[in-house]
């Protein structure tokens, strides 16, 4: 008995101090890493109302997927939502970018930036950014780069035909040159037919009759 007392007295009282402060020192760094963890929050502005802080889920069927700051699930139509502001580095932050060039008006700059995070990004993101640049494209009257977009939404696996006939362009681009005229004859060919169930008309500028041709 009196060896094991000496035994229990040899313990360096530096030890017992830090087994002391062991589960606080653990509880401290929980309470860290989850206000770290809440304080990362995405936004989605949708017809001019803001919504936040959200968890961006999915993207399906045309749908933007989101969780609320309650937990609750929620799905806006892509098209719909104005502004998309991703919080997380990395190549979101072109992302953000050029949503935010794309909501003032500058659709050209923002081409440039989502450019960027198009071949850089996995999962549903590419596709998500191929709908941006149909309607940036589009803005800056670039028909060809839009059907090219459009294609690729409207092949996705996670926009497809429901996205697609939202987001095709309802007028043709006042130019007349050869580029242009074989895009929205590639657009029409696509949309009008049986792609996505000829919901969509196409109104053409003065000028292209309904054969899509510059006149003589």
């Amino acid at each position: 008995m009196k060896q094991g007392l000496h035994s229990s007295q040899s313990i360096d009282p530096g030890t017992l101090r830090f087994v002391a402060f062991a589960p606080t020192l653990v509880l401290a760094c929980g309470l860290v890493g989850a206000a770290s963890t809440a304080a990362r929050a995405d936004q989605i502005i949708v017809r001019g109302v803001s919504h936040s802080p959200i968890r961006i889920a999915g993207f399906d069927g045309g749908k933007l997927a989101y969780h609320t700051a309650s937990g609750e699930s929620k799905a806006v139509w892509f098209d719909d939502v104005q502004r998309l502001t991703v919080d997380r580095s990395g190549v979101f932050t072109d992302f953000n970018e050029a949503e935010r060039y794309l909501a003032a008006g500058e659709p050209d700059k923002a081409i440039v930036r989502y450019r960027r995070t198009l071949h850089m990004s996995d999962s549903f993101w590419p596709e998500l950014i191929a709908a941006r640049l149909v309607r940036a494209c589009a803005a800056v009257n670039r028909i060809d780069q839009a059907t090219l977009h459009f294609i690729r939404v409207l092949r996705g696996e996670h926009a497809g035909p429901p996205l697609a006939v939202r987001l095709i362009p309802r007028e043709l681009p006042s130019t007349r040159d050869a580029k242009a005229i074989r895009a929205v004859e590639h657009l029409e060919e696509r949309a009008v037919g049986g792609d996505v169930g000829g919901l969509v008309g196409l109104e053409a500028p003065r000028g292209v009759g309904p054969g899509l041709t510059p006149d003589a």
